[in-house]
């Protein structure tokens, strides 16, 4: 058993929400390719999809709000699950089975059903581009985006920034980024 400290509060993990956690900081998963997240009136909302994946392909889009959960004949309201993480237990499952999701679209709320056929998906925790400066296209700088918290970050940063920066001699500075991160392992954050 397992108490993690969030910016919300502490939350209980028994063995098999440990074994969930430390599965997601691998980066390696089986599912749709969504990040997702409690809404206020009990929905799964998607924060993010991981571009290239099940669920970018099918239509998901971050802030779609995910209302019920079709595993063949059985349809479950999010709502009705008591913790996020047994929502999650439904949408994830074995590479190339198929999951149908009620969703609610926008402000206006618009209903949507999208079947994902689900995937073994491979998390890069870190991804690295070159920007050049508006006003100048001769400067560079290389933004370095931390994607998740996760197993060997300060390695896989460091490999990273390593390359881009042998890559290209030119480079004026360096951006990293957080942004969207949902948090993982402190240790990583801390080294």
């Amino acid at each position: 058993h397992f108490f993690l400290g969030t910016l919300y509060g502490t939350i209980y993990m028994n063995k098999e929400e440990i074994a969930e956690f430390q599965r997601q900081m691998s980066g390696e998963l089986q599912g749709i390719g969504a990040e997702v997240r409690l809404t206020d009136d009990g929905a799964v909302g998607v924060s993010s999809v991981i571009p290239g994946s099940p669920a970018e392909s099918a239509g998901i889009k971050d802030g779609d709000r995910i209302i019920a959960i079709i595993n063949g004949n059985e349809r479950l309201l999010s709502s009705s699950f008591p913790t996020l993480n047994e929502a999650v237990k439904k949408i994830r499952g074995k590479p190339n089975t198929p999951v149908t999701l009620e969703i609610l679209r926008g402000e206006k709320d618009e209903p949507k059903t999208i079947t994902v056929v689900r995937a073994a998906i491979k998390l890069d925790m870190v991804k690295t581009e070159i920007l050049t400066a508006p006003n100048d296209p001769n400067v560079k700088y290389a933004y370095v985006k931390l994607v998740k918290f996760g197993d060997a970050l300060r390695a896989k940063m460091v490999e990273a920034v390593t390359d881009i920066l042998g890559k290209y001699k030119d480079i004026k500075g360096i951006i990293f980024s957080v942004r969207g991160n949902p948090g993982g392992n402190l240790r990583e954050v801390y080294e």
